[in-house]
């Protein structure tokens, strides 16, 4: 091999019988695979005189580096952990003294936003968290809104060989490694056959499309808009492309093809690639796993890159076993004798830990079952597979999301309209969590409220959820909480929410980051309770709890958390998850695409128009039922004393033709039941806001802030659902339409009225100014007339209730409502 890494061909083969002084098994499973790593020995030796009796592997034999290197491939058809284990087990009996294993060929790529993988580049299997750097992804289960819990334990390589991919990382990071000059040199004797079917087939056949895309669904020209858009590499030269990635490969007898499984487990476990092999090897191979990208774990898999991704993961390994010399090699323990030894110590602690993992299991199942903690899991699963790939990316850029990340006793409120996305929001942030922490000791626990499971609404399910969560990711936590269970008569009687709370707040660790997601507190049947209990859990856990929160603005979760960091899902952050969602449910549409093709401006005013009219609200395609139900329960659990009030308050927006000021709001809820001018019948803002959660709003006027503040309607959906299906479906009495004109009827009336008029004593104690302006004149007189058929005031009463000095002929816009 010369200086850069590219083998030497030898002409004849070299005679080296002792089967003994091979140190390094070098394992393949396909045969592509098998005939890069024969391209780059240096020298091809004859076979070995000696073999195991029983051994059914076919060998090459050569060297690379002054290594001895002994090469077996799987046989043909025969694929998954089961085979390759038997090649690496037949291989050790008959290359005793083998030191270093290496697994190397190609596998599906795992990209993310944070991983840019793509097809050429090479994943070595790295040590991460609880793993050695594979993962057996269909050895394993899920406990109670958990995450996957793989019930396997794996090998990792030796120590020195881990310490060799290290200092070689360092190296490419500051030397580069010159891949693509190995191969090429190595290919440059071949014939063309040989070099067309390993070298690079180019970007353009690069083609990472969208997870929800499958193969099937996209026909010519349309291609283009399912993939996913990647900006071109910008790398100074060749010697660092391809990319190399260090981190966890997921391995299982199946082939990886569903992109959706693939995103889910990229981004909860950090797995950067997957393939059928490796795990089969850890236990009875300790080895190093290095994969070259040939596709992205979907439907899309063809054979276009597995020459080059064979080659480039064979170039890499070659280059590693530069960094190991061959003296330092025979030094160490073989691998047969690194097993025994293992084996061992490890067979009865392998024992006790699994005796313990399913007492565990067991403990939690039953603690479980006594609380009747409910499951938020499929929801967040459910909001997973509704999220469309890119979108609530932005709020991991946010400055307030990444120092709540990062700091220790950190608390964010995420705060926004109804359907703007706040729970697949939520949803999202757990896998990010989960992804970012992999590498480090953490528990992570969540709750999601929901409305329309009443399971999933008293504080008290909340609590439970969370302490059966802690239990299955900390054994302590179980110790303690089970202790509970048999406090309470072995879980004969449940515990009251003070027993509970006090178990939980003792059993979160307090030396580990605990993550606390919790969506739709708006949602909780009792709310003050709920607060009480995270402000208990923030209070004597401050130093390692983490806790994130969203809600719709609420005036009780407004006062509680309105001084804490806080995120607005306003209408541009939600708008660009929008446009994102409708490309992605428009573009797989054949024929539609082919028309955008000619018209990119029409596609962009029709994005453009479509967000305008969703108003931040990303639940559309839930219309009409789920946020009908939604305004539909708002109406009905709105409390008995407020639905006159609210009643008014629909009206008053619904009819006006502008905006109405909060003032003049106050004024008619106010004026609406007086029947003397020292009635004071104010309502409070916050009564306002409490009325109806969700419906109405109060904001700023955007020229002049904190002068003016306008009550509309949250969204226009609202003003539609009032309008049409709110008068035909069942509401509660007193809210409906005809309930509502009768009210404004009167507030006109009484308006018009100077004899009940509030007095100026009254007006004085009153936070805002009592105006009888012409425009509420004007409009009050109006709709006093509009309101015959529900007027109990007739015009004679209001003439003759006017006093000497202050006529109601007099008054602003009189003359005009007379004509």
């Amino acid at each position: 091999m010369d200086e850069r890494g590219a083998p030497t061909i030898s002409s004849r083969k070299r005679k080296f019988p002792d089967a003994e002084q091979y140190t390094v098994g070098w394992i393949c499973a396909l045969d592509v695979e098998y005939s890069a790593a024969r391209l780059f020995l240096e020298t091809e030796h004859e076979q070995p005189d000696a073999r195991s009796p029983n051994d059914n592997n076919t060998y090459t034999v050569g060297s690379i580096a002054g290594h001895n290197v002994v090469i077996a491939v799987c046989p043909d058809g025969e694929y998954g952990t089961n085979s390759a284990a038997t090649v690496a087990r037949d291989m050790v009996h008959s290359f005793p003294n083998v030191r270093i294993g290496l697994m190397v060929g190609i596998g599906g790529g795992a990209p993310t936003l944070s991983n840019d993988i793509r097809l050429g580049d090479v994943v070595v299997s790295s040590a991460r968290g609880q793993h050695g750097g594979v993962i057996q992804y269909d050895m394993g289960k899920r406990i109670q809104d958990q995450d996957f819990l793989n019930t396997g334990t794996l090998n990792r390589p030796p120590v020195f060989l881990r310490t060799a991919v290290s200092d070689l990382a360092s190296r490419i990071d500051t030397d580069g490694h010159n891949i693509v000059g190995a191969i090429n040199r190595t290919l440059s004797a071949r014939p063309r056959r040989v070099r067309n079917k390993f070298s690079n087939p180019g970007p353009a056949l690069d083609r990472l499309y969208r997870s929800h895309v499958k193969k099937g669904d996209h026909y010519g020209a349309a291609d283009d808009r399912l993939l996913v858009q990647r900006s071109a590499r910008l790398l100074e030269n060749d010697d660092l492309d391809p990319v190399i990635h260090y981190g966890l490969i997921a391995s299982a007898n199946q082939l990886m093809k569903d992109a959706i499984q693939r995103d889910e487990f990229a981004e909860q476990h950090g797995i950067k690639c997957f393939e059928m092999e490796a795990a089969g090897l850890m236990n009875h191979f300790p080895c190093l796993v290095v994969r070259g990208i040939c596709d992205y774990s979907d439907t899309h898999k063809n054979d276009n890159w597995h020459g080059y991704a064979a080659m480039t993961a064979a170039a890499y390994t070659c280059l590693l076993l530069r960094r190991l010399t061959p003296s330092h090699v025979t030094a160490q323990d073989s691998i047969r004798r690194q097993i025994a030894s293992a084996d061992i110590g490890k067979t009865s602690t392998n024992i006790e830990r699994k005796v313990d993992s399913i007492s565990r299991v067991a403990t939690t199942n039953t603690l479980q079952a006594w609380l009747s903690a409910p499951d938020s899991s499929s929801d967040i699963h459910r909001l997973l597979n509704e999220r469309c790939t890119g979108t609530c990316s932005w709020i991991f850029e946010q400055h307030l999301y990444k120092k709540w990340l990062q700091d220790s006793d950190s608390f964010l409120w995420v705060h926004g309209l109804p359907g703007s996305g706040k729970s697949v929001l939520m949803s999202s942030i757990i896998t990010e969590i989960q992804r970012q922490l992999s590498s480090r000791p953490r528990i992570l626990l969540r709750f999601f409220f929901t409305f329309s499971d009443e399971s999933k609404q008293p504080a008290l399910a909340m609590l439970s959820a969370l302490a059966v969560q802690l239990c299955a990711q900390d054994e302590e936590a179980t110790q303690q909480l089970y202790q509970l269970y048999k406090t309470c008569s072995d879980g004969n009687r449940q515990p009251d929410q003070s027993e509970l709370l006090t178990t939980f707040l003792a059993a979160i660790p307090a030396h580990t980051d605990t993550f606390i997601v919790l969506d739709a507190l708006d949602e909780c049947s009792d709310q003050h309770e709920c607060l009480a209990i995270l402000d208990a859990i923030r209070s004597a856990h401050e130093p390692s709890v983490r806790m994130i929160v969203s809600s719709r603005y609420q005036t009780e979760i407004l006062k509680a958390y309105g001084n804490l960091d806080n995120i607005d899902l306003d209408q541009s952050h939600v708008n660009s998850d929008i446009k994102l969602h409708i490309l992605a449910q428009l573009e797989p549409h054949l024929r539609l695409g082919r028309r955008w093709g000619e018209h990119e401006e029409a596609k962009q005013l029709l994005l453009e128009e479509l967000a305008r009219k969703a108003q931040g609200i990303s639940a559309l395609d839930e219309l009409p039922l789920s946020l009908d139900e939604t305004y539909a329960k708002v109406l009905t659990e709105a409390p008995e004393e407020y639905k006159s009030k609210l009643s008014t308050l629909i009206y008053l927006v619904l009819d006006s033709p502008r905006q109405l000021e909060v003032e003049e709001v106050l004024s008619a809820l106010a004026i609406e039941d007086r029947t003397s001018p020292e009635d004071n019948n104010l309502v409070l803002l916050e009564d306002l806001l409490d009325m109806c959660p969700g419906l109405f709003v109060v904001s700023e006027d955007p020229f002049v802030k904190s002068l003016y503040t306008y009550v509309h309607f949250a969204h226009s959906s609202v003003d539609e659902y009032l309008r049409g299906t709110c008068r035909t479906q069942q509401v509660p009495d007193g809210l409906h339409y005809h309930d509502s004109r009768r009210r404004l009827a009167r507030i006109c009336g009484n308006y018009l009225l100077p004899s009940i008029r509030p007095s100026e004593a009254l007006v004085g104690s009153w936070t805002f100014p009592w105006t009888f302006d012409e425009a509420a004149a004007t409009y009050t007189t109006r709709k006093w007339a509009e309101f015959e058929d529900h007027n109990t005031i007739p015009l004679s009463s209001v003439e003759r209730t006017s006093s000497p000095g202050k006529p109601t002929t007099n008054l602003p816009g009189r003359s005009r409502w007379i004509a």
